[in-house]
């Protein structure tokens, strides 16, 4: 497990580690002994004029399995097309990094930062001599990947027959398949390294961290709670009651929440019933957050200081803030 994988463990449902595409210039018959290739197209009954169609409805197929295995899953099927922070946070000399080199005198080279908006999300690449380091941001999946379009910048072992004996020796790395574990080290080993640098990169301030654990789950004693959304109208209207004036000096109970979020009375005792337990459950994820606290020997809660903080700055934002700068931007666009 990387470090970054290791500080947004709760957010993190699994990952994926694989070559992405792989171009190999000549001709696939050179990966098969003599006159293997042929016998497989015989045992296939595939005319050699038909393999590129055969290969088209192998790849076809295997899409479909994807696509039920999604289905039976109840899961989206996405194809990961080929952000911010990173643009903004991260050097030359961390790219050099990224990629196995250091920064030195007798460097030649240009080292590149590209960031760029797509529909699905941002796209962030660093590229130095031709290779590259990506970060991709899509749905709920943040893909790195390294592309290697110049091996020769990397070094790969090898044995050679000098006069004194064998030796091993570190050369430049050409293109060719009997490289490809090499490949598979040097792209690993550059993305672990942009995950390491990830790990470390902060927000931009103190609100943008509390931002941030606001809007993620949280676990705590092994307990799940539900993130946040501070800008949906149920969650204002909870901090608006917890937060309310009468509150202030001897706190809230279940009751007194669930007077400012309903206020007609219920239908039956049932329904009664329901609302006790969502409120008992909102209250539970506002303790979750750190947002109120219990009050000893008692069934009051009270809003705690960083509570007040975030839910002030919630509540400015969409009571003042948003409404302003909204009003501004359509002033200035129409």
């Amino acid at each position: 497990m990387t470090t970054f994988e290791s500080v947004h463990q709760d957010e993190i449902l699994g990952s994926l580690t694989t070559f992405d595409r792989m171009i190999f210039r000549g001709y696939l018959t050179g990966f098969f002994p003599d006159g293997a290739f042929q016998r497989f197209l015989n045992r296939r009954g595939v005319l050699l004029k038909d393999f590129g169609r055969f290969v088209e409805g192998a790849t076809a197929k295997v899409k479909e399995h994807v696509m039920r295995l999604a289905a039976t899953a109840g899961r989206p099927y996405v194809y990961l097309e080929s952000t911010h922070t990173a643009a903004l946070s991260l050097s030359a000399e961390d790219v050099l990094r990224y990629l196995g080199r250091k920064l030195h005198g007798n460097l030649r080279g240009e080292v590149l930062t590209d960031l760029k908006k797509r529909p699905e999300g941002f796209r962030v690449k660093h590229t130095m001599k031709r290779n590259s380091v990506k970060m991709y941001d899509k749905l709920s999946v943040l893909r790195i990947e390294t592309t290697i379009n110049n091996p020769h910048e990397f070094k790969v072992l090898r044995v050679l027959e000098t006069p004194a004996g064998t030796k091993r020796r570190w050369l430049p790395m050409g293109k060719g398949v009997a490289n490809l574990w090499r490949y598979a080290q040097v792209v690993a080993q550059a993305n672990n390294r942009y995950l390491e640098a990830l790990a470390r990169v902060q927000g931009k301030s103190e609100a943008i961290d509390e931002l941030d654990r606001l809007c993620r789950c949280r676990r705590v004693n092994g307990r799940r709670f539900a993130r946040f959304n501070p800008v949906a109208a149920s969650d204002v209207e909870l901090f608006k009651a917890v937060a309310a004036g009468e509150h202030l000096i001897n706190g809230f109970r279940n009751r007194d929440v669930t007077r400012r979020l309903f206020p007609q009375p219920p239908a039956s005792s049932e329904e009664a019933r329901r609302r006790c337990a969502r409120i008992s459950r909102q209250i539970a994820k506002l303790r979750g957050h750190g947002l109120v606290a219990k009050v000893k020997n008692s069934h009051l809660y009270r809003v705690t200081a960083r509570g007040y903080s975030i839910i002030a700055a919630v509540l400015s934002f969409h009571e003042v803030d948003f409404p302003r700068v909204y009003s501004t931007a359509s002033t200035a666009c129409g």
